[in-house]
């Protein structure tokens, strides 16, 4: 008995990383795409941008995911990479989470009061 195997190409397209996460406020995060040729953004959710938007070979890429109104609904969504002239793609999976708190935004838990100074900073 002979088995037939489909010829299949080998095609090189990964975003690394390929999950971006953020909260409410505006997050910019670098992606590295490595392709074997010409790439470019083939769909992106409108809330995100993508610069630059097409590259050869190894490029540094900066994804850029916009702020969102407080109280919205969270948000996800994919960054398909394609190889120009192939129908080959790659994707870095977007979402966005709504909540009370800003990305990077100090929250005080307690105040000390006593001490010389009015107490000592202990941040966690």
């Amino acid at each position: 008995m002979v088995r037939l195997q489909a010829y299949c190409p080998h095609h090189e397209l990964v975003c690394r990383p390929s999950v971006a996460c953020a909260l409410n406020s505006q997050h910019k995060q670098t992606l590295t795409i490595n392709a074997e040729g010409e790439w470019e953004v083939a769909s992106k959710p409108d809330w995100c941008d993508v610069s630059p938007s097409s590259g050869t070979h190894k490029t540094e890429v900066t994804l850029t995911i916009k702020s969102m109104a407080k109280g919205s609904a969270n948000r996800e969504g994919k960054v398909v990479f394609r190889l120009k002239k192939k129908d080959y793609t790659h994707e870095c999976s977007v979402s966005q989470y709504n909540y009370e708190y800003a990305e990077d935004q100090w929250l005080t838990l307690q105040k000390a009061t006593k001490g010389n100074n009015g107490g000592i900073n202990i941040v966690v």
